[in-house]
């Protein structure tokens, strides 16, 4: 089973078309067959205008879905080494490191937009360099020196 995602926008602006359709089909039965109420051609206006936004949020569920289908996603190994950028220690990446996370990033935000977020905060951190490692003080035993030894 395939599971499709959709944003609150997208949901109301299904929720509108449902209600709407609810109103006309309800008018409609309550008046009968009199058409003298309306045209046909402003009824014909008005469900094309339903059907065009109901495509518009279908069409974009479908987008993401493409998206999310082809290839691999976001998955654990972006975030570690975002963290590890992040944190400083780019160094414990693997060569082109920053790369994968910037694609996987901006592909998350084109499924979801709530991700552009991160990868405006992702640009951020690698334009800016990593931030500095503190390294926390590790005070080192005193080395006892030997004395010469006589015989």
């Amino acid at each position: 089973m395939n599971m499709f995602s959709l944003s609150e926008t997208e949901f109301n602006n299904l929720q509108s078309v449902r209600r709407q359709l609810n109103l006309v089909s309800g008018l409609l039965c309550a008046h009968g067959a009199d058409s003298s109420l309306f045209f046909a051609e402003d009824l014909n206006e008005f469900l094309i205008s339903q059907v065009t936004a109901m495509r518009t949020v279908i069409g974009a569920v479908e987008a993401r879905y493409e998206l999310e289908c082809d290839g691999p996603s976001l998955d654990y190994r972006h975030w570690l080494y975002a963290l590890r950028v992040a944190g400083g220690y780019a160094h414990l990446t693997p060569t082109g490191s920053e790369i994968m996370v910037t694609e996987a990033l901006t592909k998350a935000a084109q499924i979801d937009p709530d991700m552009n977020q991160v990868l405006e905060y992702w640009f951020d951190v690698i334009g800016h360099g990593p931030l500095p490692v503190t390294s926390p003080k590790v005070s080192k035993p005193a080395v006892r020196k030997r004395k010469a030894v006589t015989a």
